[in-house]
This record gives structure tokens, C-alpha cells and sequence, in this order.
């Protein structure tokens, strides 16, 4: 070994080789691990194996060739770690009780599932039939689920029903049961979304223990239901009720790039918004971009939504399903 002093011009020391300092190893070895970014240099003084040739002009070449395969190989790890993110896209459902409740506590949400390139699905359980107090109920039924569908078409979401009345949701009742069943059999979600226990009218209620109830009970292979086959148990996260109240979230999505998306789907539902405003003098998008903002403010962002996970055995999963 021979130790010898290795002028490197001041633009070399101070931005190249002074960001990269570490504890110093041998050369030879630093061929092989040059990720590490690893490599002997102390008082402008290397210590050179006879592996190197002592002339500067080498030596430059030498830490060039370790420089940029470093990066090369950092740049070449990035991209195989997106890719394989890429590859895990995930089936998500949301089940809601009637048309307009996902706008209303998680289309952001479900905007930005859309947007990160995953498939999502928003089940209604009821039809909304009793919603309007001029409008009858055969008529309004149709008329809801046509507005379901343009705001699910809005932000490239699929929209399905298990087209039960209102306020006809029980959730001790079998045939509800094996609807929601068949849906997450159908689906196979990866995550799902649905109704707080403690929401506030008992419709809500009803659906958040017919997903909970429905969600195992699928995973049973011999509970025959008109759709075959099995879905694994699925984590579940609870969304926001209406205006917050008695909920408590746990985590948070911001979506501020995905509200404007989300009031566009929201004014979908013509037979909700319009009556409200006309005959309760309520601006029900106002209410909703409020709340909104109100959970953006408890979490740092302009605009957020709120959730809380399901906290029961096998429903856990270590890794964040939202987006």
C-alpha cells in the first residue's frame, strides 16, 4: 500500500465527494458495494491498493464510474419499487345506504381510489324511494338511481343497488343479509366502506351491521347464497356521519385535489339538492363542502374526509388501505 496526496478541484470536493463522505473502507470493496456510497478518503490523503493507478486522471475515472453506478443503481431500485406498487391495484367497495351518502361522506375518497388507478365499486342498499315529500315513491326510485349512476360515471365508479325501500332495512333480516353477501362475493373487495354503527338515522344503522354480519359471512364456503363461490374477510373502515357528529376519526384522506369532483357528483342527485334548497332552505352542498373543510382543518389540509377502522379479528391488516 502507498499513500499519496490526490489533488481534486474544489467543485469535486465540496459537491461531489463531501455529500457522499462516510466511514472510509477499502477501495476494492467499495467496487462491489458501490450503493453504499462507501469509500477512503481522509485529509485529501486515499489509501491505494495496488488494484489503482496513482495518477489523478485514473483516479477520476475510477470515482466517476462508482459515482454514477450509484446512481444508476438508486435510480434502477426507484423504478422497480413503482412498478411493483403499480402492480397492487385494489378492488374497493363501498356500501352505503341510500343514493347519496357517499357523495356526501367519502366521494373524495373514492375519486382519489380512481385517480391512483384502482377499481372501485359503490353499492346502494336502499333506493331512496321515500326522499321527496311531493315526488312519489315508484317514481322517485327510478329517478334516484339514474342520478346515482351520472354522478358514479362522473368520477369512473361503478354504481349497483340491492334496491330494498327505505326505512325497510332490518338488519336481522336473511334475505337483506344474503344481498349484501352476494354483493361482496360478486366484487371480491380488498377494502370496504360503509355506514358508522352510532350514524344517525336507523337506516345507516341498519347497513353498517348488515356489511359487518355480511362481510364474514361470505368468507363461509358452505352458506349458499345465489352467488357461488367465497370472498376473503375484509377490512373495514367506517366513514364519516352526517355533519361529525359523535365520530371520532382516526385517520384522515385528503382530498383537496378531488373536492371540486366531489361537489360536481354531489349536485348530481337533482331530486335531493333542488328540494332542499327550495322548500328547507338548506344549501345542502354548502353543508357538505363545510364539513369538508372542517375535517381538512383537524389534519393540516384544505379539504379532508374522516374515517375509523373496524377494529375486529381477522379485519386488521397491517398496511394503510386508503388512499
Amino acid at each position: 500500500k502507498i499513500s499519496q496526496e490526490i489533488y481534486i478541484d474544489d467543485f469535486i470536493f465540496d459537491e461531489i465527494i463531501i455529500p457522499h463522505l462516510s466511514a472510509p473502507v477499502n477501495p476494492n470493496r467499495f467496487l462491489k458495494s458501490a450503493h453504499k456510497r462507501k469509500f477512503l478518503l481522509c485529509n485529501l490523503r486515499m489509501e491505494i491498493s495496488p488494484f489503482l493507478c496513482y495518477t489523478e486522471k485514473n483516479f477520476r475515472k475510477v470515482f466517476h464510474f462508482l459515482f454514477f453506478y450509484d446512481i444508476l443503481f438508486k435510480m434502477k431500485k426507484r423504478r422497480t419499487k413503482s412498478a411493483g406498487k403499480e402492480e397492487r391495484k385494489m378492488k374497493v367497495l363501498a356500501i352505503g345506504c341510500h343514493p347519496d351518502d357517499i357523495e356526501v361522506a367519502c366521494a373524495g375518497t373514492m375519486a382519489k381510489y380512481v385517480k391512483e388507478g384502482h377499481e372501485v365499486t359503490v353499492c346502494h342498499v336502499a333506493n331512496g324511494n321515500m326522499g321527496h315529500e311531493i315526488i312519489m315513491p315508484d317514481e322517485l326510485r327510478d329517478m334516484r338511481a339514474e342520478e346515482a349512476r351520472t354522478a358514479g360515471r362522473l368520477a369512473g365508479i361503478k354504481v349497483i343497488t340491492c334496491d330494498i325501500g327505505d326505512l325497510k332495512l332490518y338488519s336481522e333480516d336473511k334475505e337483506q343479509r344474503d344481498k349484501v353477501v352476494d354483493i361482496i362475493r360478486a366484487e371480491q373487495p380488498d377494502v370496504i366502506i360503509t355506514h358508522d354503527p352510532d350514524d344517525y338515522m336507523p337506516d345507516h344503522r341498519a347497513v353498517s351491521k348488515l356489511v359487518f354480519d355480511a362481510s364474514f359471512t361470505a368468507s363461509c364456503l358452505h352458506y349458499e347464497t345465489s352467488v357461488p363461490g367465497t370472498a376473503k374477510v375484509t377490512p373495514i373502515y367506517f366513514m364519516d356521519t352526517l355533519a361529525g357528529v359523535n365520530f371520532m376519526p382516526e385517520d384522515y384522506v385528503d382530498i383537496t385535489d378531488t373536492i371540486d369532483l366531489k361537489m360536481e357528483m354531489l349536485e348530481c342527485h337533482v331530486s335531493q339538492m333542488k328540494w332542499m334548497r327550495d322548500h328547507d332552505n338548506i344549501d345542502f352542498a354548502d353543508f357538505v363542502k363545510t364539513c369538508a373543510k372542517f375535517r381538512g382543518l383537524q389534519c393540516g389540509v384544505p379539504y379532508a374526509e374522516a374515517f375509523k377502522k373496524c377494529y375486529a379479528w381477522p379485519k386488521l391488516v397491517p398496511a394503510r388501505l386508503l388512499p
